[in-house]
């Protein structure tokens, strides 16, 4: 039904729980009554209060013609590559006035800048293999001489729609499938050893093959992660806090002495449903009012304490819920130095954490005394930092042709990825549709703001118990656990200033005359390295004592350790001070060396990164040899 397919003539149709959008409801209610005089019928099927509630306004609106506003995504520059391809197939050379002028006759590209084109075909002319020839001072693009990428291109990505990868999961004991995991979980949890929930059930990861993931069941859940596949609907913010009104207004009527019979037969007059379902679907909030628990609402936020998670709950939509989520797990994370899990749903956001409820209000008032700008610019540094991004980012670099369709990629590769790409026309690309479809960051902004002014009240909850709204059951989903990234930052501090204090022994691998120990960091910025016996710069870089060296080159020249020397030249001489700090890792040989620097070329915190992975991996297999 979501696509459209033709599947015959419907009378009715039922609705499995909420449909999340009003334009969702009318969408698939609407295959219904196809034919002159018809009129579309169908009924919403609901499990819990949150869903009910949630429906109830959805059909109200929907009877009242209230839809969410069409939203048309402005200047993708994922579409806009697909048709400069599409002109050049068209034309063999462009003037980039000419196309600009052309392009910009689109409504979505109406507003298109000159340097967003730039960017589109800079990325273009320098992938591999190239799709346009482009000169920025010629103010002119070309189609390139090997024309077959440019038509593989062009025809390989007709459809925009994100072309995901799922693996399987098996169960090794007897082969049983499990389920399924998307690829940008598999590529930052999908290592053997790591720990998931799927099915309500604990998994240890033991091998992948293709895409294929064996696993075998854990009985201890510590350091597991929640998995989640695909992509949820958004329940807009207009809706989300009509169901907080409507909770307010039967908490008002109660306060006035209001029969409950009463107020279900007003909700009867309001809302398109039966006295029984209006009854039942405002259980949850009489439960709450008998126990004296405050009631969230429109006006009002709840934080309670619900087994190890503090949940706050707050009737504002899945996309604010989520921007305002990874917010507070990353100032909890970095305050208390412990990683954070964060989940949510349109009504409440639960966070993985031992800290104090207090503590807890504390850091959301100081969040909403920050300057907008100040709250926008935390929360795009949040989104960066998570699994949602990543998932873009690969949906949008495939849609590029920068990944292929059945690439596989491990966590590293994916943030070496990112890295690479950053400041392109993929980068860009990727962090605007992910502020359009997963985040909203502006409303975020305003619904803080709104706390801050007193507006919008926060109220505790000390209950020895859930709360019977916390009770309501919710699939967890859009699980993600946010490191502390200060405590994460100090520790690449330390090692790097741990690297940077090593000793190495340098050798001049044309004369072998000179032999010298050097801490990394006495090697001057631009690292001028010079035999100062020949003038050589084949400089190599050994961790074993100057002495040794000495003693080495003297029995023989050919023995292992010069040839060590040379190898580690090479890589001095291409990668400079980055090369140093690799070959300085405990425990790291040349070889390993060589790998993370073709991962990472820069002296950066990533390098960094990739060699405290690599150290841990060795000090793991020394572990293990030595059991």
């Amino acid at each position: 039904l979501e696509l459209g397919i033709d599947v015959g003539r419907l009378d009715f149709v039922i609705q499995y729980n909420s449909p999340r959008q009003v334009t969702r409801l009318l969408q698939r209610i609407g295959r219904s009554g196809h034919r002159i005089g018809g009129i579309a019928s169908g009924a919403i099927i609901v499990q819990d209060s949150d869903d009910a509630l949630e429906a109830l306004v959805i059909c109200r609106r929907a009877l009242a013609e209230v839809l969410e506003p069409a939203e048309i995504p402005m200047k993708p520059l994922d579409v806009l590559a697909h048709q400069i391809a599409g002109l050049l197939m068209i034309k063999r050379s462009w003037s980039f006035d000419e196309a600009l002028s052309l392009i910009r006759r689109a409504y979505p590209y109406s507003e298109l800048e000159e340097r967003e084109l730039v960017s589109v075909l800079q990325y273009m002319h320098s992938r591999i293999p190239r799709l346009v020839w482009f000169s920025a001072s010629d103010r002119i693009f070309t189609r390139p001489k090997r024309i077959k990428p440019l038509y593989s291109y062009y025809f390989e990505h007709l459809s925009m729609i994100p072309e995901e990868k799922h693996f399987l999961v098996i169960d090794e004991s007897n082969d049983n499938p499990v389920g399924v995991l998307d690829e940008a979980f598999v590529a930052e949890y999908g290592s053997p050893g790591n720990k998931f929930i799927e099915s309500g059930r604990v998994w240890k990861i033991l091998h992948i093959y293709g895409d294929r993931i064996y696993v075998k069941e854990e009985e201890d859940p510590t350091g597991s992660v929640p998995s989640w596949v695909g992509e949820e609907i958004p329940v807009p913010y207009a809706v989300a806090n009509e169901v907080g009104e409507l909770r307010r207004e039967v908490v008002e009527a109660l306060e006035r002495g209001v029969g409950i019979d009463a107020i279900a037969e007003e909700l009867t007059r309001r809302y398109p449903c039966s006295k029984d379902v209006a009854r039942r679907a405002i259980d949850e909030v009489l439960r709450q009012v008998e126990r004296g628990y405050p009631v969230p609402t429109d006006k009002q936020l709840t934080v309670e304490r619900c087994n190890e998670y503090i949940i706050l709950h707050c009737a504002f939509g899945l996309r604010v819920n989520r921007t305002l989520g990874m917010l507070l797990a990353t100032l909890i994370s970095d305050r208390t130095g412990m990683p954070v899990g964060v989940q949510q749903d349109p009504y409440r956001i639960r966070l993985r954490t031992e800290l104090a409820l207090e503590d807890a209000q504390a850091i959301i008032h100081k969040l909403s005394t920050s300057g907008s700008d100040d709250i926008k610019k935390q929360a795009l540094r949040a989104l960066l930092r998570s699994r949602l991004f990543k998932r873009r980012f690969i949906h949008v670099a495939r849609r590029f042709g920068a990944i292929s369709k059945d690439a596989s990629l491990t966590g590293a590769d994916l943030e070496s990825l990112i890295r690479a790409f950053e400041g392109s026309a993929v980068f860009e690309e990727a962090v605007r549709e992910s502020r359009d479809k997963d985040v909203d960051i502006e409303l975020t902004a305003e619904v803080l703001k709104r706390v801050n002014t007193g507006e919008l009240k926060i109220a505790l909850l000390r209950t020895e118990e859930c709360s019977p709204i916390a009770s309501i059951p919710e699939a967890i989903s859009g699980y993600e656990l946010i490191p502390p990234q200060r405590m994460h930052r100090i520790i690449i501090k330390y090692v790097l200033a741990r690297l940077l204090d090593e000793e190495l022994t340098f050798v001049c691998t044309d004369c072998l005359r000179f032999v010298a120990a050097k801490r990394i960091n006495d090697i001057d910025e631009e690292f001028r390295l010079r035999c100062p016996e020949c003038g050589s710069t084949r400089i190599g870089a050994l961790k074993v004592e100057e002495e040794e060296v000495r003693r080495e080159i003297r029995r023989n020249k050919k023995k292992s350790m010069v040839a060590e020397a040379k190898q580690s030249a090479d890589l001095i001489a291409r990668y400079g001070k980055a090369a140093l700090l690799a070959l300085a890792g405990r425990g790291l040989s040349i070889k390993d060396a060589k790998e993370i620097l073709k991962r990472e070329s820069e002296a950066n915190e990533h390098l960094v990164e990739l060699i405290v992975d690599y150290e841990k991996e060795k000090l793991k297999r020394r572990f293990y040899r030595g059991r």
